[in-house]
C-alpha cells in the first residue's frame, strides 16, 4: 500500500455528469430571474399585441363566425393597387360620357339568302336547254324567261293531243249519222250505243291530252290554235315563278 490513491471511472460517465451539472444551473438561473421580477413579465403579457397572440385571435374569430348570419352576403374584397401596378397590368380608369360611338367591327361572316324564301325553279318538260338567260346576282321579275329547252316530250304530247281532237270530230261525225238512221229505222240501237260509247272514250282521250298540255305549261288560249300544221314548235319557256335574286345557276346551254 502506497500513500497515493486513485480513483478510476469511465468516460460516459463523466461526460453525462457534465451535462446534468449544466442543465441544472441554467434551470436554477431562469427560477431565480423569474422569481425576481414577475410584475415584468406580466406586463409584457398584457402587452402582447393581437397578432403575436395566435391562440386567443383564433378563438375569437371561431366564435365570430358561429354566431354570424349565414344568410348575410359576403363582404366585398378589395384589391389595393398602387399608380406602377395598374399601368404595368394595363389598367385604364376614365370618366364614363354619354356619346356615340364612330368605330366599327369586323368579324368574319357568310351572308347567304333566307332559305324559308328561296324557290328552286324546275322546268316542267324534259329536254335540252338551249339558252339561261339568267346570272348570278342579277334580279328577275315575276314571269321573266330566265332559260329555254327543246323538249321532244312536248312535241309528243301536241301530236296526241291534235290526233286525239281529229279522231273526236271523226266521231262526232259518225254519231250524228248513226243518230239519223236510227231515226229513219235505217240502223239498229245498238249500234246507236256502240258509236256513243266510241265517242264518250274518244273524248276522254282528247280531255287527257289536254290536261297533259297543261301541265307542261301550255295555256288553255293556246289549246285552241293547236291543229295539224299550226303546233306551238318544241321550245319551251321557263319562265321565273317570283320576284327577286338569282342565287344559284345549276344549268348551262347543252345541259
Amino acid at each position: 500500500m502506497t500513500t497515493t490513491s486513485r480513483v478510476g471511472l469511465p468516460w460516459p460517465a463523466l461526460v453525462g455528469s457534465a451535462v446534468l451539472l449544466v442543465a441544472l444551473g441554467a434551470g436554477g438561473t431562469y427560477i431565480s430571474l423569474r422569481s425576481a421580477n414577475p410584475s415584468r413579465s406580466a406586463e409584457g403579457a398584457s402587452a402582447m399585441p393581437d397578432s403575436a397572440r395566435p391562440s386567443e385571435q383564433a378563438a375569437r374569430i371561431g366564435s365570430a363566425e358561429v354566431t354570424s348570419d349565414r344568410s348575410a352576403p359576403l363582404p366585398d374584397v378589395v384589391v389595393t393597387l398602387s399608380q406602377q401596378a395598374a399601368e404595368r397590368v394595363g389598367i385604364v380608369v376614365s370618366q364614363v360620357l354619354a356619346g356615340q360611338a364612330s368605330g366599327g367591327l369586323r368579324a368574319p361572316g357568310v351572308v347567304q339568302p333566307n332559305a324559308y324564301r328561296q324557290v328552286v325553279v324546275t322546268p316542267l318538260v324534259s329536254g335540252r336547254v338551249t339558252s339561261v338567260a339568267a346570272e348570278l346576282g342579277q334580279a328577275v321579275q315575276r314571269g321573266q324567261t330566265i332559260a329555254r329547252i327543246f323538249s321532244p316530250e312536248l312535241v309528243e304530247a301536241q301530236t296526241r293531243y291534235v290526233s286525239a281532237r281529229a279522231e273526236l270530230g271523226a266521231h262526232e261525225q259518225a254519231l250524228a249519222r248513226t243518230e239519223k238512221l236510227v231515226g229513219i229505222g235505217a240502223a239498229s240501237r245498238q249500234e246507236l250505243e256502240r258509236i256513243q260509247a266510241e265517242h264518250a272514250a274518244r273524248r276522254a282521250d282528247l280531255e287527257g291530252a289536254a290536261a297533259r298540255l297543261q301541265l307542261l305549261g301550255i295555256s288553255p288560249a293556246a289549246l285552241g290554235t293547236l291543229a295539224p300544221g299550226h303546233d306551238q314548235g318544241a321550245t319551251v319557256d321557263v319562265p321565273a315563278p317570283i320576284a327577286g335574286i338569282v342565287t344559284e345557276r345549276t344549268a348551262n346551254a347543252g345541259l
